[in-house]
């Protein structure tokens, strides 16, 4: 197996001329949004989920993604078992956010968010649509709409998430 063929497989080969250009585009809305999460003390969690949008797109809709279509050559399949990894995942969060709200994120992620950018990345061919897709949603969630907000979690300050992890400044 050579380089560019696994590359391709993982979703790392941009498929179009416009790929490579979504995740500038997200530097640019994360630069664009930084100065609100200064205002609002939520640096920690904004930070985290520029990271999460591109790390989880690579891990989940690259490597379990692309893993999957390899062995089963299956679209279907290859967006079911990523979705529902990628929702298990989220329970990662039990630590700040307590059993009910990471039981809701991870049942979110897995049959929400997580089809939806399984649904990118098999229409566009890559992950590079799916990490700005995925960083949009992360922004919706922390700084919602008017009329949204009752029924997205509150993003965590910095002091919360700093409280409940034992680190100080």
């Amino acid at each position: 197996m050579n380089l560019g063929i696994l590359f391709r497989d993982l979703g790392l080969y941009p498929t179009h001329p416009l790929s490579l250009y979504y995740p500038l585009g997200v530097l640019g809305l994360w630069l664009l949004f930084l100065p609100f999460a200064y205002l609002r003390r939520i640096t920690i969690f904004y930070n985290s989920s520029l990271k999460a949008a591109f790390g989880e797109e690579i891990i989940y809709r690259g490597i379990v993604y692309g893993t999957v279509m390899y062995l089963l050559h299956n679209e279907l399949y290859a967006l079911v078992i990523s979705s529902l990894v990628f929702g298990l995942a989220h329970m990662g969060n039990l630590w700040w956010a307590g059993w009910r709200r990471a039981w809701h994120t991870t049942v979110h992620a897995g049959f929400r968010a997580g089809p939806v950018f399984g649904l990118v990345r098999w229409l566009s061919g890559d992950i590079y649509l799916g990490i700005a897709v995925h960083f949009l949603h992360n922004l919706f969630v922390m700084f919602p709409p008017p009329g949204f907000s009752h029924r997205m979690a509150r993003t965590p300050t910095n002091e919360e998430l700093r409280s409940k992890s034992g680190l100080e400044d």
